[in-house]
């Protein structure tokens, strides 16, 4: 028995079940949609067939001998409760597996006119991961959103995808994701589309109409399956196309016009396997039931599923198995390819697997590539069959002394059998590149997760990684990064990483919120290469393009130019900090640039000139404070001479300025005899006032009523004179104040 809990839907708003129910029979099986429909009323839970008034019959389908058919299903509880679906069956022999903790997606299209609805696909996430983690990502992401139906066969498909609805593919390639247990013996079953050759999807999918073995099986990645809205694509599947012809777009256009990630409480898939040592006819009741958590449970719905005999015309072709390792090259503007190293005159045994579900041998060939024939030799070992999975080694030995890069490309037939050529024949066999790079250490991945880089303001680390090869520097290495929104990769920066080893760093603008599956493929120049998966979690808000806009006009006195909020505000998407960009801002020379010229206009009674402000700038970058600065200043011979000219006029000018009052005659006398005997220079003397506590009050109750719109509290001006008088700095409170509580709630920054 399999269980799954389910959590209850939501979407945009509108709740997709009740809308979907007014064009169903509620608590009926239905038959329009190919699906088996329960219903959780928790009062009184019954189940009816609606295809016959007989209640006591029962639906019968066929399941191949050593092969699948995936079926979905739904429960229509109103109460919208978290469901756990119950599925059994009678028989060992013939299996009914329940796909747990999938994504659903829900696309909703229309014509404008008589073609509107929504189709929600469960996205196999236990089966084909990789295709299925990147097409949320391009969900999230807001591609597929205001995108068309690009091309219709009637009873064969819907495809839909196409950056520029042309039916043009991306531009990056996946790796093709097969599974035994996902062919295409069902009714809506969502796919990856790709043009003529293997491991080329990108964006593009399609849906199923009805069975479509003899063409797409093993040939296309197969990774969902619409459990709503079938009706609507069998719909579009007949419209019009343009030009009257028999394959191609829609003559009136349709458009997705959202799609969006959803919670599902309603529906479910589960696959049904028969082994490959079941009779003919053989038969199972498979039983569903579901249950709310409150102690309710739907009444069972039965069905029976038979064994047939798999027709002689399906022959399903052999396929690799794709290796989810890192040394996989994924998502990138290359064909993929699989990468493999080995030192200077050392044989390298490459294992190579693929899956043949009619449990056939194989038989696997292939080539040299780019005159890599004349650098080394090649042999395979004999190809083990197991089941569907026949496994070989491919011995590679490089010559004596080479140093570099062999390549090879190799395909997998099935052995002395003549069926194949008569089915599956538009078709070329599956291929797959290996790349070994000779003499070149191995690249191992040592973080795979999207953090801001702390060494890096403006830049998100995306992977950590090291080399065999410990003479390797940063220079030695490029690396791209497919960031999972469906557009073309970027050029990540390859950076040494603080603690040793390496980093690729990067920065992507999302439109969205979510967790995006970028790929990162790190190549070394000596032709070793890694590529890994990296989850990155983007939060946006309206408060965080609020907050930056609020550091422009408290920090830097402006309103925020269109780039700088952007940039700001992507990063605190990205999940930097507050207090992080705070410090940024104050840690600029623009920030440096204003205090200086502020001193100027306030003491000096003038702008300060072009290079006079760019040598004080210059000092504050290296490390001097405001107080130092405004000292250097308050010591000059122009503020001296500005002052009257004499010891006194300048004594009482600082008294004016920092205590705003007249001095006292003691302490007069005291600082001008400091002056008069050399003991203290002028800047000595302003610094002596700049480290009062007249002072420091002056400072701190301004920092109170610009950030926090209030004069300070006698606990909290104490506080911060000693921290000021102990070292503290001017940047450091002001970073407190605008990440203080506070400060967010005045300014209505979550």
């Amino acid at each position: 028995m399999v269980a799954r809990t389910l959590l209850s839907r939501r979407h945009s708003g509108r709740n997709i079940s009740t809308r979907r129910h007014h064009d169903r029979h509620p608590a009926a099986l239905e038959i329009l949609e190919s699906r088996w429909l329960l219903t959780n009323s928790i009062a009184t839970p019954s189940i009816t067939p609606d295809w016959a008034t007989d209640a006591t019959l029962t639906p019968t389908i066929t399941v191949p001998i050593g092969k699948s058919l995936i079926i979905p299903l739904n429960d229509s509880n109103t109460a919208g409760l978290p469901l756990t679906y119950n599925v059994q069956s009678s028989n060992p022999n013939i299996t009914a597996t329940l796909h747990t903790d999938n994504t659903f997606i829900d696309f909703h299209v229309t014509d404008g006119a008589s073609i509107t609805g929504d189709i929600v696909v469960e996205l196999l996430n236990d089966v084909a991961p990789m295709t299925a983690a990147y097409i949320t990502s391009d969900v999230q992401s807001g591609f597929y959103n205001n995108t068309i139906i690009n091309r219709v066969v009637p009873g064969f498909v819907i495809q839909a995808g196409s950056p520029n609805g042309t039916n043009s593919y991306g531009p990056f390639n996946n790796l093709d994701e097969f599974n035994a247990n996902t062919i295409y013996s069902g009714d809506g079953q969502f796919a990856m589309a790709r043009t003529s050759n293997h491991d080329t999807a990108s964006t593009q999918f399609f849906i199923t109409v009805g069975p479509q073995r003899t063409s797409l099986d093993m040939n296309y990645t197969l990774f969902g399956q619409v459990v709503s809205g079938l009706d609507l694509v069998k719909a579009i599947n007949t419209v019009p196309i343009t030009n009257g012809a028999t394959d191609g777009p829609p003559a009136s256009p349709i458009t997705i016009t959202s799609a969006t990630v959803i919670t599902d409480t309603a529906d479910a898939v589960i696959t049904l396997a028969a082994n490959s040592t079941t009779t003919a006819n053989d038969t199972t009741t498979i039983t569903v039931t579901t249950s709310d958590g409150q102690g309710n449970t739907s009444a069972p719905l039965t069905f029976v599923a038979q064994a047939v005999t798999d027709p002689a015309t399906i022959d399903d072709q052999p396929v690799f198995t794709t290796p989810y390792t890192n040394n996989a090259t994924w998502g990138t503007t290359d064909s993929p390819t699989l990468i493999y190293t080995t030192p200077v005159n050392t044989p390298i045994t490459i294992p190579i697997s693929a899956t043949d579900i009619t449990g056939a041998q194989d038989a696997f060939s292939g080539g040299w590539l780019n005159s890599s024939g004349s650098n080394a030799t090649g042999s395979f070992t004999t190809v083990a069959t197991t089941g569907t999975t026949n496994t070989m080694g491919l011995t590679v030995t490089p010559n004596t002394g080479f140093t570099g890069v062999l390549t090879l490309s190799l395909q997998v037939t099935r052995a002395n059998d003549t069926a194949e050529s008569s089915s599956n024949t538009s078709f070329a066999p599956d291929t797959r590149t290996y790349t070994i790079a000779v003499g070149d250490g191995a690249l191992t991945i040592t973080n795979a997760t999207a953090v801001p880089a702390a060494y890096s303001l403006g830049q998100i680390q995306m992977a950590t990684f090291t080399d065999a090869d410990t003479a390797a520097t940063a220079a030695n290495f490029t690396a791209t990064i497919n960031w999972g929104n469906g557009l073309a990769p970027s050029a990540g920066t390859v950076v040494a990483a603080p603690g040793g080893g390496f980093a690729v760093l990067g920065l992507n603008t999302y439109i969205n919120s979510g967790t995006y599956t970028a790929i990162v493929n790190i190549k070394d120049a000596a032709g070793a290469a890694v590529t890994t998966n990296v989850a990155a979690t983007i939060t946006i808000t309206a408060s965080h393009q609020n907050y930056v806009n609020d550091l422009y006009r408290d920090i830097l006195g402006r309103t925020a130019d269109p780039s700088g909020l952007a940039t700001w505000t992507n990063l605190v998407n990205w999940g930097v900090t507050y207090g992080t960009v705070a410090t940024a801002f104050t840690s600029s020379r623009e920030y440096d640039g204003d205090i200086v010229d502020g001193f100027y206009t306030k003491y000096l009674n003038r702008h300060a000139e072009s290079g006079g402000l760019n040598d004080w700038v210059n000092l504050m970058q290296g490390g001097y404070n405001a107080e130092q600065i405004r000292a250097g200043i308050l010591g000059s011979p122009e503020y001296f001479a500005d002052t009257g000219g004499t010891n006194t006029s300048f004594v009482t000018a600082l008294y004016q300025s920092f205590l705003n009052r007249a001095p006292d005659p003691n302490g007069l006398n005291d600082w001008v005899t400091l002056l008069v005997n050399g003991t203290d220079t002028t800047a000595q003397v302003a610094t002596g006032f700049l480290n009062s506590d007249e002072n420091r009050t002056d400072i701190i109750t301004g920092f109170y009523e610009t950030y926090l719109h209030r004069a300070p509290d006698a606990g909290g001006l104490a506080a911060w004179k000693t921290l000021l008088a102990n070292g503290i700095t001017q940047p450091q409170i002001i970073t407190f104040f605008v990440t203080a509580p506070e400060y967010l709630a005045i300014n209505n920054i979550t």
